[in-house]
């Protein structure tokens, strides 16, 4: 497992181009999303929709291919706000 992580951190990945997106919602929103789960998965869908759609434009500028970002499942049943 060291091996792994350190041959990841050492050679992996400064050689490839990744970015980290960070979503944040004003408060009632927050509240809102918390409350209603389908509130909630209309965000995530429009905040994966548009990270895919720039991830495209970036790739077609720079010829790489195109992988959509990948939204980590709510593992609670209730949001922190």
């Amino acid at each position: 497992m060291h091996d792994t992580s350190a041959r990841l951190a050492e050679r992996v990945l400064p050689a490839a181009s990744y970015r980290q997106w960070v979503l944040t919602v004003p408060f009632p929103l927050r509240l809102r999303i918390a409350r209603d789960p389908g509130e909630l998965s209309r965000v995530l869908n429009l905040f994966h929709t548009f990270t895919h759609y720039v991830k495209v434009a970036f790739s077609r500028a720079r010829t790489a291919s195109v992988h959509p970002p990948s939204i980590p499942p709510r593992r609670d049943s209730g949001m922190r706000t």
